[in-house]
C-alpha cells in the first residue's frame, strides 16, 4: 500500500511538472509570436544553464532566427522594389478604396508636380493634359487597391504636333493652288484671247475677285491662328463672366436651348486674360449650339451646361458640355488640328485657335467625348 501511495505521489508530481512545463512552453511560444509581430529579433533564450528546457530554448531561438532571416529577406525585397519603381520613368501610385495613397514613386511626384501625395484628389489627373493614366485593380493584403501607371506622352504629342504641321502645310498648299491656278488660267485666257468682249472681261474679273476674296479670308484665318496677342491677365469673377457669355449666346443664336450654370464656390475668381478667355468660351458655345442644331439630334431637348470648379491647388476648370451627337474617336483625334473641320461651311480654325490661346495663357483645352461632349478649360 505504501509503495502504491509513493507511486501515485510521484505520478502526481510528474503530472504537475509536465503541466508547469507545458504552461511555460506555451508562454515562451506566445512571447516568440510577440517578438515576431514587433520585429524585435534581438531577444534570445538562454541555453547555457543546465535544465530540461535547454533543448526547447534552443529550438525557440532557432525559430526566432528563422523569422529574422525571413524578415530581412522581406525588407530587402521591399528595398529592391522601392529602388526599382523609383528608377523607372513611369509614375506609380497605389491607392485604397477611400482614395488614400498607400505608395508612390518619385516619377509620379515629378509628373504631378507634387512634393507629397496623401490622397488621390491631390493627383488631379484631369489637370494634366500631357499624362496618360492606366489603372489596374487588385487585392493587397486582403484590401482592394488600385494601381495607377502614369506616363508622360509629351513625345507622342510632339509627334502629333509635327504631323499636324505637315497636314497644315498640305492644306495651305492645296488652298493656295486651288485659288491661284484658276486665276492664272483665267488671266491667260483674257490676255491671249484675240476677241474678248467687255462682258467676258467683266465676268473674268468678277471670278478673279471672288477667288481672291476667298483666298484673303483663308489667309486672315491663318494669320489669326499664328498671331495671338500676349495675354494680359487680370482678376475677374467667374460666375458673372459665364452668365454674360450665356446671355450673349442666347441672343446671338436665338436657338431653343436650355443653358445651365454651376460655379463652386460661387465667389470664384479667375486670374487670366478676360478678352482671350471670352474668345475661347464664345467659340466653344458657338460649336455647342451648332452641334445641337444638327438633324441627328432626333428632336431631344437641347442642353448646354457650364460648370466651374476649383481643385486642391485652387486651379480653375471650366467645363462646357452639350448633349448633341457624340464626336467619333477618329474626329476627336484630329479636332484640334488647324483647318481640320467636319462641317462643310467650317473654317477649321476655331478649336485650334482656342487651344493655342489656352496654351499661351499657361493653361490647356481638352476634349472628353463620353458620356457627352465636354470641352475643359484648365487655368493653373
Amino acid at each position: 500500500m505504501e509503495y502504491l501511495l509513493v507511486i501515485i505521489a510521484l505520478l502526481v508530481l510528474a503530472i504537475v511538472r509536465l503541466l508547469r512545463r507545458r504552461k511555460k512552453v506555451r508562454e515562451n511560444m506566445a512571447f516568440v509570436l510577440k517578438v515576431v509581430e514587433n520585429n524585435d529579433f534581438m531577444f534570445r533564450y538562454s541555453t547555457k544553464v543546465k535544465s530540461q528546457d535547454v533543448d526547447v530554448n534552443a529550438m525557440l531561438n532557432q525559430l526566432i532566427e528563422a523569422f529574422e532571416r525571413k524578415s530581412d529577406e522581406a525588407r530587402q525585397r521591399e528595398q529592391y522594389f522601392e529602388i526599382l519603381i523609383n528608377s523607372v520613368e513611369t509614375g506609380i501610385l497605389v491607392a485604397d478604396e477611400r482614395g488614400e495613397i498607400l505608395q508612390t514613386n518619385t516619377a509620379a511626384l515629378k509628373l504631378l508636380h507634387r512634393k507629397v501625395l496623401v490622397n488621390l484628389r491631390q493627383a488631379n489627373f484631369d489637370a494634366h493634359a500631357n499624362l496618360d493614366v492606366k489603372t489596374t485593380k487588385m487585392t493587397l493584403r486582403g484590401k482592394a487597391v488600385t494601381i495607377y501607371a502614369i506616363n508622360d506622352i509629351a513625345l507622342k504629342l510632339e509627334s502629333k504636333e509635327l504631323e499636324s504641321w505637315e497636314k497644315l502645310t498640305r492644306v495651305l498648299t492645296h488652298e493656295i493652288m486651288n485659288s491661284v491656278t484658276p486665276m492664272t488660267s483665267l488671266c491667260d485666257t483674257l490676255l491671249n484671247g484675240d476677241e474678248v468682249s467687255a462682258k467676258e472681261i467683266k465676268e473674268g474679273l468678277q471670278a478673279i475677285s471672288t477667288t481672291g476674296k476667298s483666298l484673303t479670308q483663308f489667309v486672315n484665318n491663318y494669320r489669326s491662328f499664328t498671331n495671338i496677342p500676349a495675354p494680359v491677365p487680370q482678376l475677374f469673377d467667374v460666375k458673372p463672366f459665364l452668365e454674360e457669355m450665356i446671355e450673349m449666346a442666347r441672343h446671338q443664336y436665338a436657338a431653343d436651348i436650355d443653358f445651365s450654370l454651376k460655379v463652386v464656390p460661387e465667389e470664384m475668381i479667375l486670374y487670366a486674360d478676360r478678352s482671350l478667355t471670352t474668345r475661347v468660351v464664345s467659340n466653344l458655345l458657338k460649336n455647342a449650339v451648332e452641334a445641337l442644331m444638327q438633324p441627328t439630334c432626333d428632336g431631344r431637348p437641347a442642353k448646354i451646361s457650364l460648370k466651374a470648379s476649383l481643385d486642391a491647388n485652387e486651379a480653375v476648370t471650366i467645363d462646357i458640355s452639350n448633349n448633341g451627337p457624340l464626336i467619333s474617336d477618329a474626329n476627336a483625334e484630329q479636332i484640334f488640328v488647324p483647318f481640320y473641320t467636319t462641317r462643310q461651311d467650317g473654317s477649321g480654325i476655331g478649336l485650334s485657335l482656342s487651344r493655342r490661346i489656352m496654351q499661351a495663357s499657361g493653361g490647356s483645352l481638352t476634349l472628353r467625348t463620353k458620356p457627352q461632349t465636354t470641352f475643359s478649360l484648365f487655368f493653373p
